[in-house]
């Protein structure tokens, strides 16, 4: 019985080795995809965010202004939400939700 269980154990790292591959591969295939749909102009905004270059910093490097990039953000997820990958985060400029918030309890 114990020989069975050390196989499972070996199968089950196994398989989340696999799992851990497997999302590195479809989260490439998913951004590959994206990028496709998107406009040259969104691809460069798209990759500038994901090095971590600000909004300001963007739309001072492209010569537009900082709404023009908010706007095509906005585009680049509406397709990223069509390929089925949701935002992680949405910013503080686009909260739905009222400024008065409830008193916190005590």
């Amino acid at each position: 019985m114990a020989d069975n269980r050390d196989g499972w154990d070996q199968w089950r790292d196994i398989l989340e080795f696999d799992e851990g591959i497997m999302s590195a591969v479809n989260a490439h295939d998913l951004f590959s995809l994206l990028l496709e749909r998107l406009k040259p102009m969104d691809q460069t905004i798209l990759s500038a965010l994901l090095e971590g270059v600000e909004v300001r910093d963007i739309a001072a490097k492209l010569h537009v202004s900082r709404m023009s990039v908010i706007r095509h953000r906005r585009g680049i997820a509406k397709e990223a939400r069509k390929l089925g990958i949701n935002p992680v985060a949405e910013s503080p400029l686009h909260r739905t939700a009222s400024k008065k918030s409830k008193p916190a309890e005590a």
